[in-house]
């Protein structure tokens, strides 16, 4: 709370919660935590995507901009956790195997993505 104290006032949702819900995820994921502003506001661009029923062709272009950006910056982290895995959630995503089969990139991609979404959103809506 300490960096609202000057300003006298904060938007609990906006200011507060989705940034620490964002923080929290990066953390389980095992992502850099200074990343969070780039990876909010390519995430939020892909949840537009996702929950807009009338997109203008320029937002829609924003969105999947989002998509590609937020899937370049998540590639070569995953391809790092197949090599040294760790104790994140990202790490047991690329180790993990079903009958001898493990996910493909593009699957642990879209895992990391639902579990941004499945953490963020609802947070913003509990504080709301």
């Amino acid at each position: 709370m300490a960096p609202f104290l000057p300003r006298g006032r904060m938007d609990l949702v906006n200011d507060f919660g989705s940034p620490l819900a964002i923080r929290v995820t990066l953390d389980v994921l095992g992502l850099d935590k200074k990343d969070w502003q780039r990876v909010a506001g390519w995430h939020s661009g892909v949840a537009e995507f996702i929950t807009s029923m009338a997109l203008t062709p320029e937002r829609r272009r924003h969105c999947l901009d989002c998509a590609v950006q937020l899937e370049a910056y998540l590639l070569p982290v995953i391809e790092q956790r197949r090599r040294r895995p760790g104790e994140d959630l990202i790490s047991q995503l690329c180790t993990a195997e079903f009958d001898g089969i493990a996910m493909s990139d593009r699957d642990v991609t879209a895992l990391i993505i639902n579990v941004l979404a499945a953490a963020t959103e609802p947070a913003d809506k509990t504080l709301a």
